[in-house]
């Protein structure tokens, strides 16, 4: 349990850091396109590239942080 909150806390911060550095070149929606584009790659290789296995899990917890970023900035 102690691993999988270190590990959606770790998804949520890199979510909210990528946001902060592209929102300032970029609209909101445009970067979280890229930083979920990102996190979805990142997923398919942590899984062997099979897209079926990709958590919804990690890609909520990152989609979690691109929100609030986009909201609180």
């Amino acid at each position: 349990m102690n691993k999988e909150i270190i590990d959606q806390t770790a998804h949520f911060t890199v979510a909210f850091a990528f946001m902060c550095a592209f929102m300032w070149p970029l609209p909101w929606w445009e970067a979280a396109l890229l930083v979920m584009l990102g996190a979805f790659m990142r997923e398919l290789n942590q899984h062997d590239w099979d897209w079926r296995r990709v958590g919804t899990l990690d890609l909520s917890f990152f989609a979690i942080g691109a929100a609030s970023a986009a909201f609180l900035l």
